[in-house]
């Protein structure tokens, strides 16, 4: 059950009203804790944003629980310590697009150790723009949502930033930005940013290396749990012409990470991020602006189970060797891009281009002494084509997209074990994937806006789905892809209501997502010789997600904001796949909520944070979820700027060391331990930062 967030709303109450809210009657200016604006230039859509402000004062261990912590339809799964996965309303891994300045990363490991959202540091973004739903078409189709990191640009100011942040269970963390002029067309901006944090304990004072169904050996249960470096350099050359010239790097170094929500850890993770953009302003009839840009990117990841005691137990050959299984994967991104902008009016807007793209993705699996291409060499090759329209039509605020992709994708080693399991000779497929969407907002009264809209989607299989080759020893199970697949289509309707009146304002917005051929975990049942102990895999099924969100703000006087939000989502299958038993759509989260409340005097600030989540009771037990009880927690935390250079932060998570877990983590992970990874503990921390 939920654990009573009225008890936490008057905590959070109780807490602010022990701060000096007497301090002085007159006016004084509001230090916003965080700062949200609208996604889209001119159009009300429901979803928002975080800037860096809010973002930099966030603990840096994890962008997709710093994106849960603000939208409440925003969720995570957690394997591990970091590296959490972004569900947005039910939407998950590809059906959620993820880019960082354009450029898109994909994770190298089949268990999604390396989510997106992990190559970034917190500390780098400048700011984080999220679409729900398929209303989003610049950087492909997006049929569950779109999230868009930017990143700090150079622009010839000389700066520099600095933080050092330490909390709870041995965690640090520390960076330093910089940007630099060197002469008045060519700038510069580089940082670097490490953290590290040993073995956290849950609520219950139990380290998440001990619980109940894990194996790790008796030295690694209490040492550090990862270690990230991150690094990031950037140079704008100004031409004469008003046209420029961006290049960018970034790297990570991530060791020793471990992820108790499956049967191995991760040594080693490497990400090499690389992108060239050239800007021009021109003066055409069908365009003012125009870039090309290319963007590349590599990640390398080795995962094993040298932390574990399965190593011990299968001999010393494996001892010696230093891991019973391994897996050593690899995936790339090329892109290239044009893209044109067209400003008839100051109330239109015209943008529109082409992109080429090729993903790769290999991984080699080792288990005992038995190998297999988990992953045989896929490439998945294609093309697009989009435009999106904006207007403003006095009280109408309209935007139109459109795309359409060509994918082509193979595997180019051996899959006669997937082929014989699944019962098909299909290997390399061709996909048409068009995407469309119209949105409109108007303002009703002074007071009051609407919106609606209607989007369609679609999305290529992705190279793990279609071309798992998972064959493990004996009567394990295995894990086979599907070449049969069709592309995911999702029809989706949504509509909302503002009000922002005086000191008051709310928000509610619902959606109806109509899922075709959503692609969904199958079971085979066992078929010696080939299948001897079953497996799993993937078909296409009809299904269906609905759901509602609310958030509303108060602001109680010039120094003090209560804000609330709550985000519904419901998923029914409407049909099932192979062995299904029941009509519950799995990895939905449930009911989540956050109450807040900010306050701000002179150069002191605080806020109070309540989160909860209801009961997951509704799960599939067919693909092995389970249930998790509702929870509430409550966060504190309080900021002081001592000038305009130096500021101090302090607080708290978790208060009341709750003992409580998000969601089901481990579903579509070929390794999964089948252990659901419980949230750290209270956790105290203290953060300085420093610019100019």
């Amino acid at each position: 059950m939920i654990a009573k967030p009225l008890t936490i709303l008057a905590l959070i109450f109780a807490f602010l009203i022990s701060l000096p809210l007497a301090a002085s009657n007159e006016a004084m200016p509001v230090y916003q804790l965080e700062s949200f604006v609208v996604v889209a230039p001119n159009l009300w859509q429901p979803e928002r944003t975080l800037d860096r402000g809010g973002i930099a004062s966030a603990k840096p261990v994890d962008l997709a629980a710093i994106l849960s912590s603000k939208l409440p339809s925003a969720a995570f799964t957690r394997k591990g310590p970091l590296a959490g996965d972004i569900v947005l309303r039910g939407f998950g891994r590809d059906n959620v697009a993820f880019t960082v300045d354009n450029n898109k990363t994909f994770c190298a490991c089949p268990n999604r150790m390396d989510p997106p959202a992990f190559h970034v540091s917190s500390q780098q973004i400048e700011s984080i723009s999220v679409r729900t739903g398929p209303f989003s078409v610049d950087q492909g189709s997006s049929v569950g949502g779109q999230i868009a990191v930017r990143t700090s640009e150079p622009t010839g100011d000389t700066f520099g930033r600095f933080y050092g942040y330490a909390g709870s269970y041995d965690y640090f963390s520390t960076g330093v930005t910089g940007g630099v002029s060197f002469t008045d067309t060519l700038y510069g901006l580089g940082g670097v940013y490490y953290q590290r944090g040993g073995v956290y304990e849950d609520g219950s004072g139990t380290r998440f290396t001990e619980a109940p169904g894990l194996n790790y050996r008796p030295e690694f249960r209490n040492e550090d749990a990862f270690e990230v470096l991150n690094f990031e350099v950037k140079g704008s050359y100004v031409l004469k012409n008003a046209a420029s010239l961006t290049v960018s790097y970034a790297y990570q170094d991530a060791s020793d990470v471990l992820y108790p929500g499956l049967r191995m850890d991760a040594p080693e993770d490497t990400m090499n991020r690389a992108s060239i953009a050239y800007r021009l302003s021109v003066d055409w009839v069908i365009a003012d602006s125009v870039e090309a840009s290319f963007a590349y990117s590599q990640v390398d990841h080795d995962m094993r189970d040298a932390f574990r005691t399965s190593l011990n137990n299968m001999g010393d050959a494996f001892v010696s060797r230093g891991y019973f299984m391994r897996t050593e994967a690899q995936s790339r991104y090329l892109g290239g891009r044009l893209d044109f902008g067209k400003d008839f009016s100051s109330d239109s807007l015209l943008r529109y281009g082409v992109d080429l793209q090729r993903r790769e993705w290999d991984a080699n699996n080792i288990i005992g002494m038995q190998r297999n291409n988990m992953l045989p060499d896929t490439v998945t090759d294609g093309g697009g084509a989009w435009v999106v329209y904006e207007q403003q039509r006095g009280e109408w605020m309209i935007e139109t997209g459109l795309r359409f992709d060509v994918r082509n994708t193979k595997a180019h080693e051996d899959i006669s074990f997937l082929r014989s399991a699944v019962g098909t000779d299909a290997n390399e497929q061709t996909d048409l994937l068009p995407s469309a969407y119209a949105l409109a907002s108007r303002e009703l009264s002074d007071a009051l806006t609407a919106y609606a809209g209607l989007g369609f989607a679609s999305r290529v299989p992705d190279p793990q789905e279609r071309y798992m080759n998972l064959n493990r020893p004996m009567m394990n199970s295995d894990w086979v892809g599907n070449p049969d697949l069709d592309p995911v289509e999702n029809l989706e309707l949504q509509g909302g209501l503002r009000w922002q009146e005086e000191a008051f304002d709310a928000e509610i917005s619902l959606f109806h997502a109509w899922l075709s051929d959503y692609i969904y975990l199958a079971s085979i049942n066992a078929n010696p010789p080939t299948l001897p102990g079953g497996a799993t895999t993937y078909e296409n099924i009809d299904a269906r997600i609905y759901g509602a969100s609310v958030s509303g703000g108060w602001n109680a006087s010039e120094t003090l904001r209560f804000e609330a939000g709550l985000a519904y989502q419901h998923g029914e299958k409407k049909s099932r796949p192979r062995n299904g038993t029941n009509d519950v759509l799995g990895e939905i989260p449930p009911l989540r909520g956050r109450l807040a409340a900010l306050f701000s005097y002179e150069k002191f600030s605080a806020q109070a944070v309540g989160l909860f989540q209801a009961d997951l009771d509704r799960v599939d037990s067919d693909i092995g979820e389970q249930k998790i009880d509702g929870w509430a927690v409550l966060n504190l935390s309080a900021s002081y700027q001592f000038n305009g250079t130096f500021s101090l932060s302090v607080g708290v998570d978790n208060v009341f060391d709750r003992n409580y877990a998000t969601a089901n983590s481990f579903v579509r992970d070929p390794f999964r331990s089948g252990v659901v990874v419980n949230e750290p503990g209270r956790f105290l921390f203290a953060r300085v930062g420093f610019e100019f």
